[in-house]
Formats: C-alpha cells, sequence, structure tokens
C-alpha cells in the first residue's frame, strides 16, 4: 500500500513545490526507498499512458522528448534528453535500455515527464487523487507478483 508520504511527495513534484518535495523526500527512510520507487515508476506509466495510450511510437516519444528540451531549457542542472527518450522507450518495450540508467537518474528523469504531463494535460490535476490512488495499487500489484 502505497504510503502517504508517497503520495505527498508526487504531488508537490506535480504542483511544482519543490520546497516541500524536497522536506518529505528527508522525512523517508532509506528502507523505503525501494518502496517509493515502485510507487514512482508507477505513477511515471500512468502519466505516459495519459499522453501516448497504451502504445507510443517512436516519433511520438521523439516529439515529446523536443517539446521537454524547449519547455526545460533554462532548467538548471539542464535536462538530459537521451535519458528521457530512454526512459519512455523502455516502458513502451525496450526494458533493454533502462539497464544501463542508475536508479537516480530515472527518478530525476521521472519527475521531470510527471511535472510537464500532469500540468500540461488538463484531465491530470482534478484527478490527481485518483492517479495516486492507482498508481499505489500498481504498485502493490507489482510487490505482490516478486
Amino acid at each position: 500500500m502505497a504510503r502517504q508520504t508517497h503520495k505527498d511527495l508526487i504531488r508537490a513534484h506535480v504542483i511544482g513545490d519543490m520546497t516541500a518535495g524536497d522536506a518529505i523526500s528527508e522525512q523517508i527512510p532509506g528502507e523505503e526507498q525501494l518502496e517509493l520507487f515502485g510507487y514512482t515508476t508507477a505513477f511515471f506509466i500512468l502519466m505516459l499512458q495519459q499522453r501516448f495510450g497504451e502504445t507510443a511510437s517512436r516519433e511520438a516519444i521523439t516529439e515529446f522528448v523536443e517539446e521537454m528540451k524547449y519547455d526545460y531549457r533554462s532548467a538548471e542542472p539542464p535536462i538530459r534528453p537521451l535519458l528521457i527518450e530512454g526512459a519512455i522507450r523502455g516502458v513502451f518495450g525496450e526494458e533493454g535500455l533502462l539497464e544501463d540508467i542508475a536508479t537516480g537518474e530515472l527518478v530525476k528523469v521521472y519527475y521531470q515527464v510527471i511535472a510537464k504531463i500532469a500540468v500540461q494535460d488538463p484531465d491530470v490535476i482534478p484527478k490527481l487523487d485518483e492517479y495516486l490512488d492507482a498508481a499505489g495499487q500498481l504498485a502493490d500489484t507489482w510487490a505482490e507478483e516478486d
């Protein structure tokens, strides 16, 4: 079951409250990090499905990454477009691309993609609690399978 702190952390990233996100991150003990990663991954996948549906062409992913490059053109540190593309393509069937990406780098990418989709899709914010709950259910399903 997704912990409230995990939901609060994703919510902070969605609404762009990095101060709250940092404070919540500091409250999450090390032994919860794997669980948090599963929850964050589940939310990331739900956001990708919201944006792309069940499948995404390489062209659609490339177009999305180009949008991100523009949207985050002033970001410090700068975004890493190849990591973003690899993370998205990994979800849509090219799992081997995820093998060489460090967990910490994946999480950064996840938060950037989550924020972009959530802010730009008018259906996400009004249904944020539903998405947070659905991510918890998906992460729980994965945990039961392990």
